[in-house]
């Protein structure tokens, strides 16, 4: 194999490693899009931590502090 055509091999291998690693860059910035759009129900995840009363009791408690009422 010539020079001439292991320099063209070389030169489209790089861009190649380019395109791949611009393409990681994308997804993993659409991935954060993503997750700063996405909504959580925070009532939701606490009754799978602690009982309903008990998560009232907490939420009044929140409000009280936070609103002073």
């Amino acid at each position: 194999m010539d020079i001439a055509k292991k320099t063209e091999i070389a030169e489209k291998l790089e861009k190649l490693e380019k395109d791949i690693q611009d393409l990681k860059t994308l997804i993993i910035s659409e991935e954060s899009e993503s997750l700063e759009k996405e909504l959580i129900s925070l009532r939701g995840m606490g009754k799978a931590l602690v009982s309903e009363k008990k998560l009232d009791e907490a939420i009044e408690k929140a409000k009280k502090s936070e609103f002073g009422g």
